[in-house]
């Protein structure tokens, strides 16, 4: 989980600093969180209980695709989160601090800013 404005952040310092032509970066927060620790933080700021559910993927994959997504599109899906389970989203990198000096926002940080969209 990354915060939105820390992209924005290490997205302008890689347009405006020459010399960073081609590269690539792996962007993360500070800590690799679970999917119930987002429901967590959610549910503490929008004041409800927030819940996660996991979804087994092929109901994931008919749900969506019922719902209009492309099947390879829904394939596609299903397969990130399997690879996130797998443990992809354990890994976190310091290149916010790198790129703009400053410390990576946390989830909590993200939720705050954004109570109002998550209360019902």
């Amino acid at each position: 989980m990354i915060h939105p404005r820390d992209v924005a952040a290490v997205a302008a310092v890689a347009l405006s600093t020459d010399g960073r032509e081609g590269q690539t970066y792996v962007l993360t927060g500070p800590e690799a969180i679970t999917y119930k620790q987002v429901a967590e933080e959610l549910s503490a700021v929008a004041g409800r209980h927030i819940q996660f559910v996991s979804v087994p993927d092929e109901m994931a994959r008919q749900t969506l695709v019922r719902a209009g997504m492309p099947e390879f599109a829904a394939e596609q899906i299903v397969a990130l989160f399997g690879i996130l389970r797998q443990g992809a989203h354990e890994q976190i990198t310091d290149t916010v601090r790198a790129m703009t000096g400053r410390e990576p926002r946390t989830f909590a940080e993200f939720a705050r800013d954004h109570a109002g969209l998550f209360r019902a």
